[in-house]
């Protein structure tokens, strides 16, 4: 940022030492590469500074290591979508802000119908390709702010922040089903899903992600049934 760079610019000014100091610059070809330098003020033998003298290092593959190592952490490995973590941070992000604002936000819990049979019959191969298409059109559903999730098997969880009215968290769950209803197509093979969804409502139902989940779940259960 402009502000490190100006601390940067500081230290060497005041000829101290630097330590570690990362930045990233671009390649003519575009391509960015991270380096991380550190240096000690450098003396002539009448003892007027003379410059630095240190070591510059490439660590873009550290860097990139490290990204991925935060990516994974905070996403499923199948679908790309958050995970369970990453749920629960934009959950409480959520939540923060319809304290604040007054808005509704909604949790809508969603589970696959009889998609163990695809597993059975035709191999998690085929059951994984048909996750990531669902995945994929969940994800087409909603709006930029809001978060579409896997909880793991064929779980998913919605959040819907800043609504209006909580009939909208009903419109969404109509496009769920009619989107998961589309057939699949893996192999040459078409298989037909339904899927059920419960909905909490917050703050009317809970006021946590804990609570929500476990009210979206029992309305989940019940539309199942």
């Amino acid at each position: 940022s402009e502000a490190q760079w100006q601390a940067h610019r500081e230290t060497l000014r005041s000829h101290a030492p630097c330590r570690d100091f990362v930045y990233q610059i671009a390649k003519p070809d575009g391509e960015l590469r991270w380096f991380s330098v550190s240096g000690n003020p450098a003396y002539d033998e009448l003892g007027d500074f003379a410059g630095y003298h240190g070591v510059g290092t490439d660590i873009t593959e550290r860097v990139r290591a490290a990204e991925q190592f935060r990516h994974l952490a905070h996403h499923d490995v199948l679908t790309g979508l958050p995970n369970r973590r990453l749920l629960a941070d934009r959950v409480d992000q959520s939540l923060a802000l319809a304290r604040r604002s007054g808005h509704l936000a909604a949790l809508l819990l969603l589970d696959l119908d009889d998609f163990k049979i695809i597993n059975d019959t035709d191999g998690h191969s085929a059951g994984d390709t048909v996750l990531v298409a669902i995945a994929q059109r969940l994800r087409g559903l909603v709006r930029a702010i809001d978060t579409v999730a896997r909880l793991g098997g064929d779980e998913f969880v919605i959040l819907l922040q800043e609504m209006a009215h909580p009939r909208d968290a009903i419109r969404v769950a109509e496009k769920v089903i009619e989107a998961v209803r589309e057939p699949v197509e893996v192999g040459g093979r078409q298989y037909l899903l339904g899927v059920s969804v419960g909905i909490a409502h917050f703050p009317e139902h809970a006021a946590n992600m804990e609570g929500l989940m476990q009210k979206a779940d029992i309305a989940m259960y019940e539309a199942k049934q």
